[in-house]
């Protein structure tokens, strides 16, 4: 009789270990409605949290929230978002983990005057990060230009020929 109960229990948790998995699957998915998002945020699961927070469907509201977590790794996740909101961006800016701020620094999607900010950081490695951002960031528009350098070079020296 023992062993049937054990096994009952093994089931129960391996049960729950399946519909977790589910719902981490369900969060991460960019077809999740907002509202589906906000209820399974309810459950206030890290695991499900940094989920949601990393979601393209995740509303300003929700990402908001998620960024006052008490756990850093949680705030984290809210960096990865492409669509969050300047106002939780500089928020997140100021947070007491630099682990939050590092992975701001590392994100080229953020505006200059951010990366800026974060290369003023007290943290040495937040600090070197988006200077390195911002130097690959001025690197890649140095080049935007230089997409066809020889065209550029034959009108200017044709240019120069017709003048000359």
């Amino acid at each position: 009789m023992e062993q049937v109960r054990d096994n009952a229990n093994w089931c129960e948790k391996e049960s729950c270990l399946n519909v977790f998995a589910m719902l981490k699957h369900i969060a991460s998915n960019p077809e999740t409605p907002s509202a589906v998002l906000f209820m399974m945020a309810k459950l206030s699961s890290p695991g499900l949290l940094k989920r949601i927070a990393g979601n393209p469907n995740c509303t300003a509201e929700l990402a908001a929230e998620i960024a006052n977590h008490k756990l850093p790794e949680v705030r984290l996740a809210v960096c990865d978002n492409p669509f969050v909101s300047e106002s939780i961006i500089s928020q997140l800016v100021t947070d007491s983990s630099p682990d939050v701020r590092y992975a701001l620094a590392e994100n080229h999607n953020l505006a200059v005057s951010v990366l800026e900010v974060l290369a003023e950081d007290e943290n040495p490695y937040v600090a070197h990060r988006a200077t390195r951002t911002l130097q690959r960031l001025n690197k890649a528009e140095g080049r935007k230009g230089q997409v066809f350098p020889w065209l550029v070079r034959h009108f200017t020296s044709a240019d120069q020929a017709s003048n000359g």
